[in-house]
């Protein structure tokens, strides 16, 4: 085994390969980005995904007041099912808004 008295000689010669190197990777294609294709529905979930249950049937025999008590809870519950319909629309539509942003933004690279 010799010694080198310049050992700092042998990692300059390698200083125009490298540098080949380098300017040969920068001329190579772009890498191509993707974001993972998540479908916006999955994160409709819970209560917004479930059906809102009818109002119970009022008594056999029923009076008036009953069929008006009745009538009552059935529009309440659809308010509800209008709310979470609206509400599950609401997060759909921001997902899609963010996965547009972020197409745009892995264009723009």
């Amino acid at each position: 085994m010799r010694f080198d008295p310049r050992p700092g000689r042998r990692l300059l010669s390698l200083l125009p390969l490298t540098a080949l190197l380098c300017a040969l990777s920068a001329c190579g294609p772009r890498i191509a980005i993707s974001r993972a294709a998540l479908p916006c529905s999955d994160l409709v979930q819970g209560p917004l995904a479930a059906d809102v249950a009818p109002a119970d049937l009022p008594p056999d025999p029923a009076t008036v007041a009953d069929w008006q008590v009745f009538g009552d809870a059935q529009t309440g519950r659809l308010e509800t099912s209008n709310l979470y319909r609206r509400a599950a629309l609401d997060v759909i539509r921001r997902c899609e808004a963010r996965d547009r942003a972020a197409d745009e933004q892995l264009k723009a690279r």
